[in-house]
């Protein structure tokens, strides 16, 4: 489902499918735009198409809204604007609904609040959603009395009272801008003209409208406004030519014979090309030669990690290597020269005793753990001669 293409029906094709849609509407509906001419390129924005088809034809479904005398309103929104009370104080309406719909009658009205209002489909015609109740005139609420200027408005309406307020309101509304000024200030507004931007300096408080200025910029001393530029301009569309020779033979007649002689040769040549040849590849420049850059630090780090790691292993290699071998050689020295030890003989005095009494013998056993040969000490008592 889509838009109705105007290239598929054309607007006075689409007048005419209208023209007889109206007389098969059910009592009190019309189309929501009429039949008039000028009114036909709304069809074009509200309507919506479908097209269907199977193996005997192809069908277009067009959808066209319809209204009744009462379901149709004009939709106004709510602009507050303060009220001075007194000095710089101000009171201000409080609104539920910013927006306030009523029939052409003038008896029933609507009420949609900003999250309703999102739901419509909003082009020059609003079509919203049938979720709403619609009142009549004598229910009275704020938005209403604020529409028909009733004068029990301030007892209906919720208000606020601001207390020293100096903020500005500005506004835009298609053409139009409204504005609110707590103090006087001077604006300046520069419009654009036939001979340039002319520029007029007014001075405006309180609230109002300024007409037909949506193309002018608003200056003042603490807000402007940017003006929206339209115009018209013609220009050429430049085409290229295209300029297209007559057929001109790139071969000669006698070179057919040696490309039909070739032929064999090529395909061999084609089966060795594309055994050696690579496929075509692209790369970027800077990104090989980062690339490049990165290779060379990191073989750089490499090496002096690789000259590091070998130094400390050569290293612990022989220090292991010396000191295994000097083990082996104090326990080979200690093997073949084995300690001696000779215990010096006593010199102290003792009794006299008419034979020298027999020797004592004590073993002496090394500390070494292996087995060595016993070697024995003997002793003798000295007997003094006067």
């Amino acid at each position: 489902m889509g838009k109705l293409p105007i290239s598929l029906i054309n607007p006075a094709t689409l007048q005419n499918m209208l023209r007889n849609v109206t007389l098969h509407l059910p009592p009190g509906y019309e189309l929501i735009a009429g039949t008039r001419t000028d009114h036909i390129y709304l069809y074009y924005e509200l309507a919506t198409a479908t097209l269907v088809g199977n193996a005997h034809g192809i069908k277009l479904l067009v959808n066209v809204p319809l209204k009744a005398a009462s379901q149709h309103f004009a939709l106004y929104k709510i602009t507050v604007l303060p009220a001075r009370t007194s000095g710089n104080n101000f009171v201000k309406y409080a609104v539920e609904f910013p927006y306030f719909g009523i029939d052409s009658s003038r008896r029933d009205y609507i009420l949609f609040t900003e999250a309703q209002w999102r739901r419509c489909t909003t082009t020059s015609i609003a079509l919203c959603p049938a979720d709403v109740a619609i009142y009549s005139q004598q229910i009275v609420s704020c938005e209403s009395s604020l529409f028909f200027q009733a004068a029990d408005s301030n007892k209906l309406c919720r208000r606020n009272l601001l207390f020293n307020h100096r903020t500005p309101t500005l506004q835009r509304h298609g053409a139009l801008w409204l504005y609110h000024l707590p103090e006087p200030r001077q604006v300046t507004l520069r419009c654009p003209s036939a001979n340039g931007w002319t520029s007029h300096t007014e001075t405006l408080s309180e609230a109002g409208i300024i007409l037909n200025s949506s193309r002018c910029s608003i200056t003042t001393s603490e807000f402007r406004t940017l003006p929206e530029l339209s115009g018209e301009i013609q220009a050429g569309i430049d085409t290229t030519h295209i300029y297209v020779p007559e057929s001109i033979p790139v071969v000669a007649s006698h070179e057919i014979s040696l490309i039909k002689e070739m032929s064999p040769e090529v395909k061999r040549l084609d089966e060795v090309t594309s055994k050696v040849m690579t496929p075509s590849q692209t790369f970027d420049m800077d990104s090989l030669f980062h690339i490049r850059q990165a290779s060379l630090r990191q073989t750089n780090q490499t090496y002096w990690h690789v000259i590091a790691t070998t130094s400390i292993c050569a290293i612990t290699i022989l220090g292991i290597l010396y000191l295994s071998l000097r083990t082996y050689v104090c326990n080979l020295i200690a093997r073949c020269f084995p300690p001696s030890t000779v215990l010096e003989p006593s010199t102290s005095e003792q009794d006299p005793s008419p034979l020298p009494p027999e020797p004592r013998r004590r073993a002496y056993t090394p500390n070494n753990d292996e087995s060595q040969r016993d070697v024995a000490f003997t002793s003798y008592t000295l007997q003094s001669t006067n």
